[in-house]
């Protein structure tokens, strides 16, 4: 698959959008934070369910981080290969 600007304009929105999916991770992270810090009993369901929340927006931020390093890997070999 070539790779387009169009590609890098998707991903790049659905990386920085109010609803992407990094957003939104850690949108509800924060959430579930200060809902812990407003008081009341935690209960270990509580730290589980952050502790999924977490790891699934580090998991996230890590595949977004290693697709955006292949894309640049991919255009140095380009920019090599045309020097």
């Amino acid at each position: 698959m070539p790779l387009a600007k169009s590609t890098l304009d998707e991903l790049n929105t659905y990386i920085t959008d109010a609803n992407g999916a990094l957003s939104v991770g850690e949108a509800k992270v924060i959430e579930q934070i200060n809902a812990l810090k407003s008081g009341g009993e935690i209960t270990q369901k509580d730290l589980v369910q952050l502790q999924w929340s977490i790891s699934r927006y580090t998991i996230t931020a890590s595949v977004f981080g290693n697709v955006l390093k292949e894309f640049a890997d991919s255009l140095k070999q380009g920019a090599n290969r045309i020097s």
